[in-house]
């Protein structure tokens, strides 16, 4: 890959089927991650677990995911736009868990999707992409904290390892 700023590593359209692949590889773990609990609030833990751990697994994938669309200017941009709010929609669910007394702001998912990415981003760059399945119960804590309350985000996060899918 090309350090940030570079040109492009790959042709557009080269990008455009890599992405596609590497998406559909991520989404397949994260969805037979979070199938594995019947409940949205371990489901949505699972997910970010599944994440965290492809991330550091195949940072090489995750770059192209995360890092490299922006390399492509607005087509890249318009990707990983579509991915990211592919994984925003599926914490809306977690709207149905809110017992608290606050109607959440629109992009709430939008938001959280995109503190998780930026996170993972910067592990990528960095090259500690071994240190992300650690950042698991942050941010499980941080992005089920407007759906579930403070503390219980805060017990599930501490309480939801393991494998994060088969």
């Amino acid at each position: 890959m090309v350090a940030s700023g570079d040109d492009p590593a790959l042709p557009q359209d080269d990008f455009a089927s890599a992405f596609d692949t590497a998406f559909e590889r991520l989404d397949a773990k994260v969805a037979s991650a979070c199938a594995m609990h019947p409940d949205w609030p371990n489901g949505a833990a699972a997910g970010i677990r599944a994440t965290l751990e492809l991330a550091r697994a195949d940072p090489d994938l995750a770059r192209l995911l995360i890092v490299e669309p922006f390399r492509y200017g607005l087509y890249g941009a318009m990707r990983y736009r579509r991915a990211a709010g592919h994984f925003a929609a599926m914490l809306m669910p977690g709207r149905n868990q809110v017992d608290l007394p606050v109607d959440l702001p629109v992009i709430t998912e939008e938001g959280m999707i995109g503190a998780v990415a930026e996170i993972v981003g910067f592990h990528l760059r960095a090259g500690t992409s071994a240190r992300l399945p650690g950042l698991a119960p942050e941010l499980i804590e941080l992005v089920l904290t407007p759906y579930i309350g403070a503390a219980e985000a805060k017990g599930l996060a501490a309480t939801s390892g393991g494998d994060p899918a088969p």
